[in-house]
């Protein structure tokens, strides 16, 4: 499990940087996650378990889900207000 959860990092990790998607630290301190500026507006998080990214936009103090992208970019799922983040 280990191995693998490297291995999504890494790999979502250069996909970030191949779209110079900027890492957002005072996110990812504030969180606990590792959240990435995507330039719209919008933010990504490293989902280590699906290998995706969750997309969140800041609304006031909350992170609101937006949904989640795959790393071609493909949207794989709707927005879910439990994944909704309180800052």
């Amino acid at each position: 499990y280990e191995d693998r959860v490297g291995m999504v990092q890494s790999v979502l990790r250069d996909v970030a940087k191949t779209n110079n998607w900027k890492k957002a630290g005072d996110l990812s301190s504030k969180t606990g996650y590792e959240f990435y500026d995507l330039g719209d507006g919008t933010f990504g998080s490293i989902d280590k378990l699906h290998g995706n990214f969750e997309i969140f936009k800041k609304e006031g103090k909350t992170l609101s889900h937006k949904g989640s992208i795959n790393i071609d970019g493909i949207r794989n799922k709707n927005r879910n207000s439990l994944y909704d983040l309180k800052l």
